[in-house]
């Protein structure tokens, strides 16, 4: 690493960005929110679609007649409505109100909208939004199983964006207080954007074969950013204990020989951990222990390839920008030095005393509610949730449940 170091830091950050341009494509193969369970129930919607041409996730647009104007006016507008939708790119077919009384009434209505198999979902959902016709009196609202989809998509892009501007600086702080100097403080959250950046760009060339549910998009950036950080903490303090007494080449050869094999070891751990999601047959577990485990290794790998090498580069310049002077020898005489003698003196009374901690810590358990990812998920102001919540309001007996199913028979019974 000592030897390669320039070539092995300009190579990680190469890869990176290359990999990084496809990160930021991620969401567009993202899918659902990963409780898409049963392999015949996929089986099923794939036979209506392509032998009866019936999708069973069709766009809904929700009527109002806000003003209680004539039922005339109000068909009027459903029907100006539905012609525009009619000659959207990749259009298949329409169910109207004006043609099913089931999905009318007095102040609100419904169509149900199908487009070609190979269509977008979130250029459809875009271009749908823009051609609803604004009306005095008059609204109509976009939503239905696509729409939820592609906004959750975008609530967790942006859910993403107000995590990094809450978390980074937070974690910068920390890397303050640990290590004294903004030079060594920045180390970790390079290595972890580094390890992010790739990680991202390759679930999405997984996603290109493996349905990801949008979630991804959140674990992914969520455990790199962690591990990476942790790694790097592990890493850099051991560097700069090995700095006083060695020279740099010699710092990183000890560096790597202990730190860096409990990296390995420590990222070993979580991979064989979260692979047991794999044997739970539902979409979004699978989905979290693909992405998790990608970043696992890709962060376990640069805290191996690109930090040894950075830190090469770098040598005593580490310590240059110190804000806070930190004690990096630990003796005799140190708090932790003291915890970790009563903790290798008292290991009995020490587990209890863990124990007791996370006794304590899993009591809300007791409270939590489990639900499946739905429209839910969605804030209450949102125009996709208000709309699909008045379909189901009006037009949904929530004492009953449609479920399509699909008889074959053999070749016997067929009559010509």
């Amino acid at each position: 690493m000592y030897r390669f170091r320039k070539l092995i830091v300009i190579i990680s950050l190469i890869l990176a960005i290359a990999l990084g341009y496809f990160g930021f494509k991620l969401p567009e193969v993202l899918k659902g929110n990963g409780f898409d369970m049963g392999k015949e129930y996929a089986q099923t919607n794939l036979i209506m679609e392509e032998d009866f041409g019936r999708s069973t996730n069709p766009y809904i647009i929700v009527f109002y007649n806000k003003n209680a104007s004539s039922k005339e006016d109000f068909s009027s507008y459903i029907n100006e409505t539905l012609t525009e939708v009619k000659g959207l790119n990749g259009f298949s077919k329409l169910t109207s109100p004006l043609e099913m009384p089931t999905q009318y009434k007095d102040d609100i209505a419904y169509a149900l909208v199908f487009f070609h198999e190979k269509t977008n979902p979130a250029e459809i959902t875009e271009e749908l939004r823009d051609h609803l016709i604004e009306s005095k009196g008059f609204e109509s609202k976009l939503t239905g199983g696509l729409v939820i989809e592609d906004d959750m998509n975008k609530s967790s892009q942006t859910d993403l964006k107000k995590a990094e501007m809450i978390g980074v600086p937070i974690a910068l702080v920390v890397l303050l207080l640990a290590f004294g100097g903004l030079v060594a403080s920045m180390i970790p959250l390079i290595s972890g954007v580094i390890s992010v950046l790739a990680s991202m760009g390759v679930c999405y060339f997984l996603g290109q074969k493996f349905d990801l549910s949008v979630f991804v998009l959140n674990v992914t950036p969520m455990v790199g950013l962690a591990l990476s950080i942790d790694f790097a903490l592990l890493y850099i303090h051991r560097f700069r204990e090995e700095l006083q007494t060695k020279s740099v080449k010699e710092a990183v050869k000890k560096t790597s020989q202990t730190a860096g094999r409990a990296i390995i070891f420590s990222g070993s751990c979580v991979a064989i951990g979260m692979s047991g999601m794999f044997f739970i047959d539902i979409d979004i577990f699978q989905s979290v222990a693909m992405g998790g485990i990608t970043v696992v290794i890709l962060s376990v790998l640069i805290a191996n390839t690109f930090l040894p090498a950075f830190l090469s580069i770098l040598g005593h310049r580490i310590n240059k920008l110190m804000i806070i002077k930190v004690n990096e020898n630990v003796t005799k005489q140190s708090g932790w030095y003291r915890f970790a003698s009563f903790v290798m003196k008292k290991p009995f009374v020490t587990t209890l005393m863990a124990l007791a901690i996370l006794l304590v810590a899993i009591i809300p358990i007791g409270h939590i509610k489990l639900e499946i990812p739905d429209v839910k998920a969605l804030p209450e102001t949102s125009e996709t949730r208000t709309s699909f919540e008045d379909f189901q309001a009006n037009f949904i007996d929530r004492n009953s449940t449609d479920t399509p199913f699909v008889i074959t028979f053999p070749d016997e019974y067929l009559v010509s």
